[in-house]
């Protein structure tokens, strides 16, 4: 478990809901008072007092930056030797560099808890000088190209991959909100990226000068497992379908169960196994009623009847069609203009138009990766 993590938890019962509710202003402020008191104030009045855990802490204010680099000024003016001016000048650059990196982080629509553990990822893995130097050469998301690796696109400047692979993986959930893996990744390190609206990640025009204006693109961070569909994971098939196969007919009910874990397949095994009679009167009974348990938001008679021949089912079809159908329909509700898929394992990512996720389901680059529920799940093809 990493430290931030570890601390979240050991706090945890400090909050009602056993998390800190950021929409709670009273929580939100005890959660910035207790980070807050992490942070040691002590005066530089010596070079005995050159401690880095104090000195160099990233989660200080500007304020108190400044405050220690005006402490280390006045201590360079009065010591001798060599070897203590050395490390003074040392303290002082890397106060610098620690400056600069938050105050860039600090405009990128962070929630405190994400700025918090961006801050953590930086300093504990010794980035800020490198963070420091990658300021004036930061690329934007224009300058990604369409696939490829994001872990050795971004060594090129210096970054560490232990450091590049942790904050890829990073996501955070509480209470139902949070990131999901690259999202973190993508709004710290490239320039014209902030935490989105609708999408996941906002990804913010500018004019000539420079100066964000209006517009830009929402951008859908999406890992393994990604759900592209106007049905959440709470809408499940116990309620409904489950219930109906089991009282249309038992046998039926233990051969659905004994296929495959994905529900197209194991609709295949059931509507197979049966006799030409059998399977002739099921799907009589099967489609109207499938069909209805999505109609109040999505048709999906369509991925039916490419799935349907002769009376034989062909869970193959049946996944990918209604993949397509579940994420036209999600895609035209959120208005999202763009999908970053990711393998948050190796980096690997290839970006996509929303017309283009639709095309590549299934023969294209995009596969299905698991359906238990009402909706099936997309990731990068391997």
């Amino acid at each position: 478990m990493d430290p931030i993590t570890k601390y979240l938890n050991n706090i945890a019962y400090k909050f009602p809901k056993g998390y800190p509710d950021m929409d709670n202003p009273e929580e939100k402020a005890m959660l910035l008072e207790m980070v807050n008191n992490l942070i040691k104030e002590e005066e530089i009045e010596s070079v005995d007092d050159l401690k880095v855990d104090i000195i160099l802490d990233p989660e200080q204010e500007a304020g108190e930056i400044e405050d220690k680099k005006d402490d280390l000024q006045d201590l360079l003016k009065t010591v001798t030797d060599s070897k203590s001016k050395d490390k003074i000048a040392s303290f002082i650059k890397n106060l610098e560099y620690i400056d600069k990196v938050n105050h860039y982080l600090d405009k990128k629509n962070f929630d405190d808890i994400e700025e918090i553990l961006v801050k953590a990822f930086i300093d504990r893995n010794n980035q800020y000088k490198i963070f420091y130097e990658y300021l004036p050469k930061m690329i934007n998301y224009s300058n990604l190209p369409s696939d490829g690796n994001l872990i050795q696109i971004m060594k090129k400047y210096g970054f560490d991959e232990k450091f590049l692979s942790d904050l890829l993986k990073r996501d955070y959930q509480a209470g139902g909100k949070g990131v999901g893996p690259g999202e973190l990744f993508l709004v710290t390190l490239l320039k014209d990226t902030y935490k989105g609206g609708k999408g996941d990640v906002q990804v913010k025009a500018s004019d000539e000068t420079g100066v964000i204006v209006a517009g830009g693109k929402e951008i859908e961070i999406k890992a393994t497992g990604a759900q592209l569909s106007v049905f959440s994971r709470s809408d499940t098939f116990s309620n409904n379908f489950y219930k109906w196969l089991k009282k249309y007919n038992e046998i039926y009910w233990g051969k659905y169960s004994e296929g495959r874990i994905r529900v197209p397949y194991r609709l295949e095994n059931l509507i197979n196994s049966l006799s030409p009679d059998e399977s002739s009167k099921f799907l009589k009974d099967f489609i109207p009623y499938f069909t209805s348990i999505y109609s109040e938001r999505v048709d999906i008679k369509p991925a039916l009847d490419k799935a349907i021949n002769n009376n034989k089912f062909d869970g193959s079809i049946f996944e990918i069609e209604i993949a397509k159908i579940l994420a036209t329909a999600y895609i035209e509700k959120e208005n999202i203009e763009g999908f970053l898929f990711l393998d948050k394992k190796s980096g690997n990512f290839d970006t996509f138009s929303s017309n283009e996720v639709i095309n590549n389901i299934g023969d294209g680059k995009l596969e299905v990766s698991a359906y238990s529920d009402m909706s099936p799940r997309l990731r990068l093809k391997k």
